[in-house]
């Protein structure tokens, strides 16, 4: 085999068989986390085993599962009081405590490669739920629960006399949502306001060759309810049919 080492301390045939010891230890590890898969699923339909059974008055097969399952964590506390970082290393990354005990096995290397691979993708999936997690909470907003609490923050900004819409089913998406707070607009104060609004939206017409045209001129805020009736920021332009049988039906 060819030497790769001036001084004849590594060999072709010495990296080789590291790398194959690494992958060994790769695979074994791997089909071991399938093989514990496996003792999973056997051990859960062990225990609905003794479940049916106990339902049907045999408690023995039950009893002993449970006292098994007991001497198991007492064993586990036993050596995590020992020493519970080793203890907790070796359950959550075998491998990786099996490197740590043998630096120099490529095998046991291979083993923590898996382990660290696994852990990366733990981590990677738990950020995911995170980012999930603040999705959720923003629309929690939407929800029976969001609605109430943003109900009962717009009443305390209400003024007396004022009003705030919290639910906007059926409103069409494309149509802007006015914001509160809304005041009932009555009276003199109204036909004058009507009377400004009529007034701007006719110019809009004029200034934008809007005349018959099958549109209306939307205020955004209505008047009768304390939106300007002048300010072009609080009017959009609406095919008719859409602003008369869903906006103002």
């Amino acid at each position: 085999m060819t030497n790769i080492d001036m001084h004849g301390l590594l060999t072709c045939k010495d990296v080789g068989n590291g790398i194959l010891n690494y992958e060994k230890g790769a695979f074994k590890h791997l089909w071991g986390a399938v093989e514990g898969v496996g003792q999973f699923a056997n051990t859960l339909g062990e225990w609905m085993i003794a479940d049916s059974l106990y339902e049907m008055g045999d408690t023995s097969y039950f009893h002993a599962k449970s006292q098994a399952s007991l001497d198991d964590w007492k064993a586990f506390g036993s050596a995590f009081a020992t020493s519970p970082i080793r203890t907790s290393g070796k359950m959550l990354a075998p491998g990786v405590m099996a490197a740590l005990d043998s630096p120099t096995s490529a095998e046991a290397w291979g083993r923590a490669g898996v382990d660290i691979g696994l852990l990366a993708l733990s981590f990677t999936k738990i950020g995911q739920i995170r980012k999930l997690g603040a999705v959720e909470s923003k629309a929690f907003a939407g929800s029976r629960a969001g609605r109430a609490a943003e109900e009962l923050s717009l009443a305390r900004k209400a003024k007396p006399g004022e009003f705030n819409i919290i639910d906007w089913k059926g409103y069409p998406d494309r149509v802007p949502k006015p914001q509160g707070p809304f005041r009932l607009v009555e009276g003199v104060e109204y036909d004058i306001a009507r009377k400004a609004a009529n007034t701007a939206n006719n110019k809009m017409r004029k200034t934008n060759n809007l005349r018959g045209l099958l549109i209306d001129i939307h205020e955004v805020k209505p008047v009768k309810f304390g939106g300007s009736p002048i300010n072009p920021g609080n009017k959009v332009i609406l095919d008719r049919n859409l602003h008369r049988q869903q906006v103002t039906p």
